[in-house]
């Protein structure tokens, strides 16, 4: 009796393995969106602008998926200029490299503190108040 026991626990374990293997997060994910995002050209006032360039204020924390991951980066630019970063990455034919594709939209002051008022921290680092 004792072996049917482990008999059903290796079976039960060489099913379930593979299929939360498969769901848990990829290592490297965050390293290789950091260096997609040193990567970027941004468009800023009529030049091109190196990511590099710009001050991280605030990232979301990183939603993972089945085939890809989507975030959300509050920067600073030259001249104060607020920008949303939003980057979606997807999996090439579902579990090969992941490509990064970024969105750039420019946000007013007003709108860079409304939506760093989630992390206080940021806040004070970004704006003093």
């Amino acid at each position: 009796m004792d072996d049917m026991w482990a008999i059903g626990f290796f079976a039960l374990f060489a099913i379930v393995a593979p299929v939360v293997g498969y769901y848990l997060p990829s290592p490297g994910l965050d390293g290789g969106m950091q260096a997609s995002f040193a990567e970027q050209t941004i468009p800023l006032d009529d030049e091109e602008v190196p990511a590099g360039k710009l001050t991280v204020l605030y990232r979301s924390r990183t939603i993972r998926e089945k085939y890809g991951c989507n975030a959300s980066w509050i920067c600073r630019g030259p001249r104060n200029a607020y920008l949303l970063a939003m980057v979606q990455g997807n999996r090439e034919n579902g579990r090969g490299a992941m490509i990064y594709t970024w969105t750039w939209r420019r946000l007013t002051e007003e709108r860079a503190r409304h939506a760093l008022v989630v992390d206080r921290a940021a806040y004070k680092a970004a704006f003093g108040d």
